[in-house]
């Protein structure tokens, strides 16, 4: 028995597997895309003490900005000692200072 395939069948055949391919590699589709880890911490007010500062701290996990965590409370961003990822602490402004815009201020 011969089988023949004619020029519609050929053609759905070669569309369908083009898809799949496309899907199969497509970043959205179940494809491994492989990325290049690149380790960094940056802060640009350096420290975890730099409360009269809004800063921020930029790793491989994303920004994280300083912030009032309280009235007179800072959360303090700033890179790990001997480590590339960004940390935090929790710091109270000094007295007669409250906490504006991640930083400590004078109280008017």
């Amino acid at each position: 028995m011969k089988h023949q395939f004619n020029t519609t069948t050929t053609a759905v055949v070669i569309a369908v597997a083009i898809l799949a391919i496309a899907f199969v590699t497509a970043q959205t589709g179940f494809a491994v895309t492989p990325q290049t880890q690149v380790d960094y911490c940056l802060d640009s007010d350096v420290g975890l003490d730099a409360t009269h500062t809004t800063g921020a701290c930029e790793d491989t996990n994303g920004v994280h900005t300083d912030m009032c965590v309280g009235e007179n409370t800072v959360q303090e961003t700033g890179c790990l000692t001997g480590s590339k990822i960004c940390a935090y602490d929790i710091v109270q402004c000094p007295i007669g200072e409250t906490c504006s815009s991640g930083r400590c201020v004078a109280t008017a």
